[in-house]
């Protein structure tokens, strides 16, 4: 086992075969690995002349904006970079539809309830649960990273509909169909289509054969850990019954106005934030908001516009549900760098910071804050 980074060493033999599985770049002058010293965010390089080209690529959503520039745009490269890219382009346009297939006998019984959350969300949420999975406390990422990307975004594209056709019904065969001619350039689409094709069946039939189910594993318990925190997120009344009229036409529809609902109240938000430290703030890769803060935002929005306007009915929590966060409204003691400054005890929602897209522009006023330390009471 080698120490890459140990104190007061200034050299570090490496062998050449250690060397090939690490992520690395081109500079003018030298070669040089990713090395965590380098980030200013969760394993985000400096941005230099050569990772810059990659940042014209944009999409409509806010949230796949902020997760392409996040966990794509500068330590992902080569054919697996226009793979993602052509992934995250295909939920840009098509993944409002809903995450849930029922009566596709690959769906269990408990994520039933999760109509609301879109197939956008939930690759997405499966992606950032690998990435940290593989990743997290570590200074290199490591060199699987690109290919469990790829899968946790591809895994359930096959519940769009009309996307692809596949002749074995379940939306398993059709994301296969889908991502087959994607991957046909990359070394790894073997691996990643049998992760795809293995993620619902049982372990006594994924036996057999030289089979590697590295991919697979990762995939498998990002997918259970993001429906586990999605289910927190959705809160269910017990006397509520889905109506038996509604088509999935219907489904969609609703589901494509709470998603347009959700990016309007976001961009309402963006340039209130961190104005009032009870209201909003930043710590971290997460944005604090108070419940009355995203609720008065809405009213806001529904001012001049009617009964009939979408906001205009929404109770404190829906809106707090509607920008998903977790659902749950918990109290927090936010402390400060200057000592005049008491701490603050309050309740509060969090939500990721690239739900809102760019926040570089509030620097100054997260400075101005000074949050120094958040602890949940």
């Amino acid at each position: 086992m080698f120490k890459f980074f140990k104190s007061k060493i200034d050299t570090v033999r490496v062998p050449l075969a250690v060397l090939s599985v690490l992520w690395t770049r081109t500079d003018d002058k030298k070669n040089k690995v990713y090395d965590k010293s380098e980030h200013t965010d969760d394993f985000h390089p400096r941005e230099t002349a050569r990772t810059a080209r990659h940042a014209v690529i944009s999409f409509n959503s806010r949230e796949i904006q902020g997760f392409y520039k996040k966990y794509i745009v500068q330590p992902i490269r080569g054919q697996a970079l226009n793979v993602i890219i052509k992934l995250l382009q295909v939920l840009d346009e098509k993944g409002a539809c809903p995450s849930i297939v029922h009566g596709d006998g690959e769906t269990p019984e408990e994520y039933r309830c999760l109509d609301s959350v879109t197939l956008t969300e939930h690759s997405l949420n499966v992606a950032r649960k690998g990435f940290n999975m593989l990743n997290t406390g570590r200074r290199i990422i490591r060199n699987n990273t690109t290919d469990v990307l790829i899968a946790a975004l591809g895994h359930d594209i096959g519940k769009i509909p009309g996307l692809a056709q596949s002749e074995v019904p379940g939306h398993t065969f059709s994301s296969m169909a889908f991502l087959m001619p994607v991957l046909a350039a990359l070394e790894s689409a073997e691996k990643i289509l049998e992760a795809v094709r293995l993620l619902h069946v049982q372990d006594k039939d994924r036996k057999g054969g030289n089979k590697d189910l590295s991919i697979l594993q990762i995939l498998e318990q990002a997918d259970i850990q993001a429906r586990q925190a999605e289910l927190k997120a959705v809160q269910v009344k017990p006397a509520a019954q889905p109506n038996v009229c509604e088509g999935p036409a219907e489904r969609r529809v609703t589901l494509e106005a709470r998603h347009l609902a959700k990016e309007t109240l976001l961009q309402a938000m963006k340039p209130l934030l961190l104005k009032d430290v009870r209201q909003s703030f930043i710590f971290r890769d997460k944005v604090f908001l108070s419940p009355a803060f995203v609720k008065q935002a809405a009213t806001n929005l529904a001012q001049g516009r009617g009964n009939q306007d979408f906001f205009q009915s929404c109770t404190e929590n829906q809106v707090v549900k509607l920008i998903g966060c977790a659902g749950v409204v918990r109290t927090f003691t936010v402390r400060f760098y200057k000592k005049r400054l008491k701490p603050v005890t309050q309740e509060y929602v969090s939500l990721d910071k690239e739900a809102f897209g760019d926040l570089s522009g509030l620097k100054e006023r997260q400075k101005a804050q000074g949050v120094r330390k958040v602890a949940c009471v």
